[in-house]
């Protein structure tokens, strides 16, 4: 089935119809993601920029409305009684303070109110050596604490210091401490909306968060670990988010205000396009189904039955013949394979009729041999026992051969040791020959001339 032309053209159409399709939709939505991290980032900075703006106003309006209180009513010339009821009004009418306190040049407190804490003349101190006094007094401008967090309130504090100059002589005449509560900031924070579920809230110089809508973040002692570069990273909650920042300054200190947005809002409308896209590929992925299934039906089916045709004719079947429909080359093809079946069957059909011919033929020389191997095989046979029979009655035949010596007057023989024999003893051992004795006619008349008479005598009765 992998392996089949079908699948391998149906992969190829398909990846040429949805290929570029899923290139384009990848380009782009990296390309949108992109976009819309970086838009969402400068958005994020904006706001952390329009925030840090705002806190920047909140603090110099407390900074004016102690510079205004001090021009308005001339503290040089109110009594202490009058004074502590501006600073009273000042501190629970606002609630922006916790606590404040007037220092005269000395940097002795001449009065010191609190939301929490009654304080009397005994509670009184002396600030000469702490820095909320040194600095205002030597540099006459306001001063800014790090920030503390106080466990009675359960709130994060600021200690804002600002010199009161005699509106005479221009020489100190006090400095006003409080501390700032950052439930205004909390409360400044919550009224900020940020598109996207976005948040927004303040580090400080260790990271601890000191400001956020949900005030729970901050009594929990949550710190957080900035990435190094804004953009892409994880948020306070743990999950994915785009984050900016912009820098805070205090006087000395330098806080953090972040901004966060979850990535899943941020790249909302990337989703929707990814959704968009999804859906248009599978619309196409189904048109190209249908158009794959059309173009196979027209190019693989000629072609199947090509194949189909091949396997009969390997078979021996040359009766199997193409139908031919267009007039393309898959037609053309088709008419090229119907001839050439047709040239392999005529040629088939010459080459059995040889066959055949020459198996006759063969089969007729084959019968021909095997009667003359046959004649061979007798004649053969023949000659072997005629062979044997030779070589049976040679093994029974001695012969003579050379010169004899034999004596001129008895007739012995002289054999190879110089003995002499009687002739038919020598003859007798060196060749098959067997005597046996008799008397010639002539032998006879003159040893035994009676005997020869007789024998004679009755020959002619």
């Amino acid at each position: 089935m992998l392996k089949s032309l079908r699948f391998r053209l149906s992969v190829v159409f398909i990846g040429l119809a949805i290929g570029p399709l899923l290139f384009a939709a990848h380009f782009l939505t990296r390309h949108s993601v992109n976009y819309l991290e970086q838009q969402s980032q400068a958005m994020l900075h904006e706001v952390a920029v329009r925030v840090g703006n705002e806190i920047r106003f909140f603090v110099e309006v407390q900074i004016k409305n102690f510079n205004l209180i001090h021009k308005l009513y001339e503290l040089e010339s109110l009594t202490p009684k009058k004074q502590k009821t501006i600073f009273s009004n000042l501190l629970f009418n606002q609630q922006i303070f916790q606590d404040i306190a007037l220092l005269n040049p000395d940097g002795q407190e001449l009065m010191r109110l609190s939301r929490s804490s009654i304080f009397t003349g005994k509670d009184l101190q002396n600030r000469a050596t702490q820095k909320e006094f040194l600095w205002p007094s030597s540099h006459k401008e306001p001063y800014f604490s790090t920030i503390h967090f106080d466990r009675d309130i359960q709130e994060p504090l600021v200690t804002i210091s600002v010199p009161f100059a005699d509106l005479r002589t221009g020489e100190l005449a006090y400095v006003l401490t409080g501390a700032l509560r950052f439930k205004g900031i909390w409360d400044l924070l919550a009224t900020i909306e940020i598109p996207g579920e976005g948040v927004v809230y303040i580090v400080d110089q260790t990271n601890q968060v000191v400001a956020h809508r949900n005030p729970s973040v901050v009594l929990s002692n949550t710190t957080t670990n900035l990435p190094e570069v804004a953009g892409r990273a994880k948020g306070i909650s743990g999950t994915d988010v785009i984050i900016s920042w912009d820098f805070l300054e205090l006087g000395e200190q330098k806080l953090m205000i972040v901004v966060e947005q979850p990535v899943s809002k941020a790249l909302a409308l990337v989703t929707n396009h990814v959704q968009i896209a999804l859906i248009v590929t599978s619309m196409v992925f189904v048109i190209a189904i249908v158009f794959v299934v059309l173009a196979i039906r027209h190019f693989v089916r000629p072609i199947e039955s090509m194949a189909a045709a091949a396997r009969a004719i390997s078979s021996g079947d040359y009766s199997t013949h193409i139908v031919v429909t267009s007039q393309d080359e898959l037609g053309a093809l088709a008419f090229a394979f119907n001839t050439m079946t047709q040239d392999l069957e005529e040629y088939n059909n010459n080459m059995e009729e040889l066959v055949k011919t020459r198996t006759d033929e063969l089969a007729q020389a084959t019968r021909l041999l095997e009667k003359d191997i046959v004649e061979r095989m007798a004649l053969e046979k023949e000659r072997e026992l005629l062979i044997e029979k030779l070589q049976r009655n040679l093994e029974k035949v001695k012969t003579l051969s050379g010169f004899l010596p034999i004596c001129a007057s008895c007739k012995k023989i002289r054999d190879d040791k110089g003995y002499w024999n009687q002739i038919e003893s020598y003859i007798a051992a060196h060749s098959e020959a067997e005597f046996s004795h008799g008397i010639c006619p002539e032998c006879c008349k003159k040893q035994y001339p009676e005997l020869y008479e007789e024998i004679r005598h009755n020959l002619n009765d």
